[in-house]
């Protein structure tokens, strides 16, 4: 008959073996955690989004211009701060080629009477439609394969433009104006659902240059940038990621802007003065290219880092997209400077796209890299530089 001590003893034993199981496991499960996780140097990185596929095919190199420096200039590249986190991979979308369709007349004629044109217009070549008002003051043209819209107001023979103005002091009445603008015109592509709007005063000199005032009560005019906006990243669901990982830190899908030669002017630019509630009187300009982008086909690319993009810009790789003096106005054109050093404000740096001038089927990621530039003459200039973001392999 077992004594009391045999008992304890025996009980003794099973706690410790418990004891050392429940250690064991413990063990087991934070070393496999950790195998699992990006403090394992010697583990594959965890990625939170899809992986790049071939869906698009072979994706060239975007063809961007670059704004001219002098040839004296033997700039330093300078980086302050620190880059924020980027993804592993984009989405890359295609763009319908421009063509004429059975709808593409009567849909222009609608639009132009949103803008105050009677149906009567002119064609010339074929393919371009033009309206003018009673006093041929104002002009709407459409090319009807290209689908490129352009509106331009003769300012001081236009008796609308003539007329006092009231500029409202509050430019989000005017980004609310542009979204009802689109609705209006019938503009219902996918990019531009939700849109990036930007307004900046404008006043119109005896020259016929805008300037942008500091205020409404100096100014006449509104110039307003609608920009196309794409999600950016597609991240992988709870579901696709080993149980390990902590679901807080999926990123949640994130979108971004669409940018082409000028980084100030969006897909659409519109003049406009008042509260811009008539559209028949109140808008003077418009320039937009009606491109369908085909967001339901999108392929998955890797990028590159930040610093790598940087490093592209440092050996010639990048398109200067925008010099202008500090103290210039924000409606004046780029100018041939002398410069000494761009220094990038790191954290401002944005992953976007780039819409080709002429239509080639493709919208392309890019890396926009914004800061100063110390010029030969001492000043300070704004600066964006546009680079090619998808990773690239050598072939040669």
């Amino acid at each position: 008959m077992a004594t009391l001590f045999d008992t304890t003893k025996t009980f003794r034993r099973v706690g410790l073996l418990v004891l050392a199981a429940a250690i064991l496991i413990l063990l087991v499960d934070n070393v496999s955690k950790y195998l699992n996780s990006s403090l394992n140097p010697f583990s594959p990185s965890i990625t939170f989004y899809a992986e790049a596929d071939n869906l698009l095919g072979t994706i060239p190199k975007p063809i961007i211009s670059s704004i001219a420096i002098t040839d004296t200039s033997n700039p330093e590249f300078l980086v302050d701060g620190v880059f924020p986190n980027h993804p592993d991979t984009v989405l890359v979308y295609s763009i319908e080629k421009p063509r004429e369709k059975l709808n593409t007349v009567d849909d222009a004629i609608s639009k132009a009477s949103t803008l105050g044109f009677l149906d009567t217009y002119s064609e010339s070549g074929n393919d371009k439609l033009t309206w003018q008002n009673n006093l041929q003051t104002r002009t709407l043209r459409f090319d009807k394969v290209d689908q490129e819209w352009w509106m331009r107001t003769q300012y001081f023979q236009d008796i609308e433009a003539g007329k006092p103005k009231t500029i409202v002091d509050d430019l989000g009445v005017y980004e609310n104006s542009a979204s009802k603008f689109l609705s209006q015109m019938g503009i219902g592509n996918l990019s531009l659902k939700s849109p990036a709007i930007s307004a900046k005063y404008a006043k119109l000199g005896v020259d016929g240059l805008f300037t942008s005032p500091a205020s409404a009560n100096l100014a006449d005019y509104v110039s307003i940038d609608i920009y196309r906006t794409l999600t950016l990243t597609r991240p992988l669901s709870s579901q696709q990621l080993p149980e390990s990982i902590d679901k807080d830190l999926i990123p949640e899908p994130v979108t971004a802007k669409v940018y082409s030669v000028d980084p100030r002017k969006g897909a659409i630019h519109l003049i406009t003065t008042g509260q811009m509630k008539d559209f028949e009187t109140d808008i003077y300009e418009l320039d937009f290219t009606d491109y369908n982008y085909l967001t339901s086909n999108a392929g998955v690319r890797s990028i590159i880092s930040p610093e790598e993009a940087w490093q592209r810009v440092r050996i010639g790789d990048g398109s200067l997209m925008l010099l202008t003096p500090s103290n210039s106005d924000y409606f004046s054109v780029n100018q041939i400077h002398e410069v000494n050093r761009f220094s990038l404000n790191a954290p401002e740096t944005e992953i976007g796209y780039w819409e080709p001038v002429s239509w080639d089927g493709l919208v392309y990621p890019i890396y926009i890299f914004r800061g100063k530039a110390l010029l030969g003459d001492g000043r300070q200039a704004d600066f964006v530089f546009y680079v090619d973001a998808l990773v690239r392999i050598d072939t040669n």
